[in-house]
């Protein structure tokens, strides 16, 4: 939760969005490659509405948050 981290937050929305591909499937894509499971039915709601708010990168770097501050997943330095 510092700079360096929101940094990293920004250029990986950036990178997910060239993608082009649609909500769904970038929620699908980011929990198997960050978590190696799909989302249930709840966290794919809740990630298309956290992704629908504010300005395109905005919210896909807040959806990120959400899964790389979750147990199953640790970010070592």
């Amino acid at each position: 939760n510092g700079p360096e981290f929101a940094t990293m937050l920004d250029e990986a929305a950036a990178a997910v969005l060239a993608s082009e591909l649609p909500p769904d499937e970038l929620v699908k894509q980011t929990y198997l490659a960050a978590l190696s499971r799909p989302p249930n039915p709840q966290e794919q709601s809740l990630a298309k509405e956290l992704i629908a708010q504010g300005s395109p990168q905005e919210g896909m770097a807040d959806f990120l948050w959400t899964v790389f501050v979750q147990p199953e997943f640790f970010y070592i330095r």
